[in-house]
């Protein structure tokens, strides 16, 4: 886990993105106890995976549907990138937003933001740890 309850702690808002794993559910129980808004990010619809390669079909397993339906009830914002998915999302969470783009900060809750540092420190909790961003964040991490 890239994560740890010290970067929960330090981070402003706490940004989810296709995190399904139950095991990991500590990240989200942690910003949730420290009234930390927690931001979730779906870029496809993961409730509806189809059935077709492995890949997907890891994505159907029961726990991890239960599991992304706990984040997505229980995230202070769900960002999603279609229309569809907006309305299809919308019956779960009041606080569904289709955005265009990445992460800019529109809406983040203004109470949380950090008057003294002139910005907001992010957790971006990602499964994407073979990824670019994974490999950033693992190299980031092993050097602290």
């Amino acid at each position: 886990m890239l994560a740890r309850q010290h970067d929960v702690e330090m981070a402003d808002a706490i940004i989810f993105c296709r995190n399904i794993e139950p095991q990991y559910e500590c990240l989200l129980e942690w910003a949730l106890e420290l009234s930390k808004p927690v931001i979730y990010e779906l870029d496809d619809n993961l409730l509806e995976a189809p059935d077709t390669t492995p890949d997907l079909r890891y994505f159907r397993a029961p726990e991890r549907q239960a599991q992304l339906r706990r984040y997505l009830r229980r995230a202070d914002l769900v960002r999603v990138y279609s229309p569809a998915l907006e309305r299809y999302l919308a019956p779960d969470n009041s606080c569904v937003v289709r955005v265009n783009g990445h992460w800019t900060g529109a809406y983040y809750p203004a109470a949380h933001h950090r008057e003294t540092s002139g910005g907001v420190r992010l957790v971006y909790v990602t499964s994407a740890w073979k990824t670019l961003l994974g490999r950033c964040l693992s190299t980031h991490y092993s050097a602290s």
